[in-house]
């Protein structure tokens, strides 16, 4: 039987992803720091949108992990076994989970700040 490195690279980097997750939301950062949390210039606004982005950064990191799963389970029946193939479908999973995971909490705490803005009016 061969290992197939691919599959666990997969299941490797699945692992640790779920991993960071459970830790971003078992000890969220509780304010703006240099080295943990979600920042970008509108989770730093207020402390609300802070707050709700650290509540929403774990989330990518789990959605992350689950599909680095769902791959690895495909992977391991697909009858394709390039390893340039595996590894770049990896860095495709990696930087568009990742993107898309980042524009969908900026585009959440965009409706956030508007509701706060609305209901304070």
């Amino acid at each position: 039987m061969q290992v197939d490195i691919i599959f666990l690279l997969y299941l490797g980097l699945a692992a640790l992803v779920l991993i960071i997750s459970l830790l971003l939301k078992l000890f969220p950062a509780p304010k703006p720091s240099g080295f943990m949390g979600y920042k970008s210039d509108r989770s730093r606004r207020n402390r609300k949108l802070w707050k709700q982005a650290q509540n929403l950064f774990p989330i990518l990191f789990l959605r992350l992990g689950l599909l680095l799963i769902a791959t690895a389970a495909a992977w391991s029946i697909s009858p394709i076994k390039s390893f340039l193939i595996g590894l770049g479908a990896l860095a495709l999973i990696l930087v568009g989970g990742i993107a898309f995971g980042i524009y969908s909490i900026e585009k959440r705490l965009k409706r956030y700040e508007k509701r706060m803005i609305s209901s304070s009016k």
